[in-house]
């Protein structure tokens, strides 16, 4: 949720205190994903600092970056 509406802080909080980046939620959609969808390019920058897999698919086969792209987030 944090990653989904970009605050950087708890996102930050949370992998400080062993968080799982890769931890998955519906759809096998992880925080990168979430965070690329909503063009918060920090937090992005800081999930995949802390090693998010930037190849890891969602159950339709897309990626995070798929996610920027839909959306116009050319940044991310």
């Amino acid at each position: 949720v944090a990653a989904a509406h970009g605050h950087y802080d708890m996102c930050n909080l949370l992998l400080s205190s062993k968080a799982d980046v890769n931890a998955r939620k519906d759809f096998r959609c992880s925080s990168l994903h979430l965070a690329a969808h909503g063009g918060h390019t920090r937090v992005v920058s800081r999930l995949i600092e802390a090693h998010a897999n930037v190849l890891m698919e969602k159950l339709d086969g897309s990626l995070p970056i798929h996610d920027a792209a839909k959306q116009g987030h050319i940044d991310v």
